[in-house]
């Protein structure tokens, strides 16, 4: 965000220090750019793909970005909303792993790239 002028890259200087407006969760009142402040897991990948179906339907070339954490992978609302977003061909919204490893015990990383594909690659 910082790259496209919502902020100065200064901001992230202090990012998750004490008052830092960067948090553990992006707070849409905080930080410039943020459209919502999710909470909890799951939530924030609906909402996205919600608003990647909507520009869809207004034929704008906007694309919408989700991040999520890879620990997420765990929570039923993401594998949901990646078959609404595949049934409806969302090819404007991108989902962003942060695959620190939270969640190694849960989902195996190596195949995230597979299962992610298994959902887009009929359509993009």
């Amino acid at each position: 965000l910082a790259e496209f002028g919502y902020y100065s890259k200064d901001w992230r200087n202090n990012f998750a220090s004490y008052n830092s407006d960067f948090g553990g969760h992006p707070d849409r009142l905080k930080v410039p750019g943020v459209e919502d402040s999710t909470g909890s897991l799951g939530h924030g990948i609906a909402i996205a793909a919600g608003m990647a179906y909507a520009q869809k339907i207004r034929s704008t070339t906007a694309r919408v970005f989700c991040l999520i954490g890879d620990g997420e992978l765990n929570e039923g609302t993401i594998w949901e909303t990646l078959l609404i977003a595949s049934q409806h061909k969302l090819n404007n919204f991108i989902v962003i792993v942060d695959q620190n490893h939270s969640s190694d015990r849960a989902i195996n990383p190596t195949s995230l790239t597979s299962k992610f594909d298994s959902f887009f690659h009929i359509y993009f």
